[in-house]
């Protein structure tokens, strides 16, 4: 359950289904965490080969047009990988084909070799082309997607993600929790929520772990989320003989306890992210947010909760910081769930905002 499938389900429950049904399309032969939700909410799935395989997956594509469309609209999720997408969309005559761009890809781009930035600008420029609505969570994402001059695309909306802050407000003993896990109550422990993936930087979590643990052995990590690189982490973690203080979770439903209950800190050290939903859910769990440069600052809600690093710096400076800024979680937990559900993050303007943007599409 990455970032990007626990906002399409926030989504689906929240949209209005007599103005708008919904198919979703994924890369996978895998069932879904949510399958059976979507099937209660009347979404129909449909699965497909991936994209680095791109003849069946265009049979899929027009399968799907033919059996069951016509669609007025696509609304495509994916980075770069999104252009032969919208040109199947738009070789089937689906009118509106709205982009989402949710990552900055952009430091990772820049130590690529020439070839593969002439293949990045091309698929730039077709994602333009055959696009007719361009959306971003964030500057930094739009950038990425659609180049340093996306401000002068016509159909530009920049649409922060919007979340759910309900389950935050839920009263929970944290005890059974922390029990749950083999933690005592009064250890420090330190959280972290994101897909096992690259772009995370689990590696470096475990470095900056290990050098907390140096000095304070008391100390624990949970991680929190599934993907690619968790058994590669989990071995690593066995060899670093962290498995009494490092805790995986794998996917959770929980997260809001966790951050409420368990977490007295959020650590976030990512290569490279478009926002970082889970950043505003701690913060309005009233956590400090030990986070890289490379976070847009658009995820800065409380900034007396918000700590940026430079991600260049050593693991020991990292540990250094965290301990710094650990105990200052914030007293008023209510006052930042507040701040949080006043925000434009609030999942009520994220429908809005969608809604116009659909119906605008339609219109046009």
């Amino acid at each position: 359950m990455g970032g990007l499938e626990v906002l399409l389900m926030q989504i689906m429950r929240r949209m209005d289904r007599q103005r708008f049904a919904f198919d979703i399309l994924t890369q996978s032969q895998h069932r879904p965490h949510f399958a059976d939700e979507l099937h209660d909410l009347g979404v129909r799935l449909h699965t497909g080969p991936p994209l680095s395989r791109p003849l069946a997956f265009a049979r899929r594509f027009r399968q799907i047009i033919k059996n069951d469309g016509p669609f007025e609209a696509l609304h495509c999720h994916l980075h770069r990988s999104a252009a032969p997408v919208l040109l199947l969309a738009r070789m089937a005559g689906v009118p509106i084909r709205v982009v989402h761009s949710h990552n900055d890809l952009r430091e990772r781009d820049a130590h690529l070799a020439t070839p593969q930035r002439l293949a990045h600008a091309a698929a730039r420029a077709a994602i333009r082309h055959h696009a007719t609505h361009h959306l971003a969570v964030s500057s930094r994402a739009a950038a990425s997607l659609y180049g340093p001059d996306y401000r002068r695309l016509p159909r530009l909306t920049l649409l922060p993600p919007g979340i759910d802050f309900t389950p935050f407000q839920q009263a929970v003993d944290p005890s059974p929790l922390r029990r749950q896990l083999r933690i005592p109550t009064d250890a420090l422990v330190v959280g972290h929520v994101g897909r096992f993936a690259y772009a995370k930087n689990h590696p470096f979590l475990l470095e900056i772990a290990q050098t907390v643990l140096k000095n304070q052995p008391d100390a624990h990590f949970v991680f929190v989320g599934d993907g690619p690189d968790f058994h590669t982490i989990r071995r690593q973690i066995q060899e670093r003989k962290l498995e009494h203080r490092v805790h995986l979770l794998g996917a959770r439903t929980d997260v809001p306890e966790l951050m409420n209950h368990v977490f007295d800190i959020f650590l976030f050290p990512s290569l490279h992210e478009g926002l970082g939903i889970v950043l505003i859910e701690a913060q309005a769990a009233g956590l400090p947010c030990l986070t890289a440069d490379t976070i847009p600052d658009e995820a800065r809600v409380i900034p007396e909760l918000f700590h940026t690093y430079p991600l260049a710096a050593s693991a020991d400076d990292w540990a250094q910081e965290l301990v710094r800024i650990a105990p200052r979680r914030m007293p008023a937990c209510d006052e930042a769930l507040r701040l949080c559900e006043q925000s434009h993050f609030a999942m009520r303007h994220s429908i809005e905002k969608l809604t116009a943007v659909y119906a605008a599409s339609r219109a046009a």
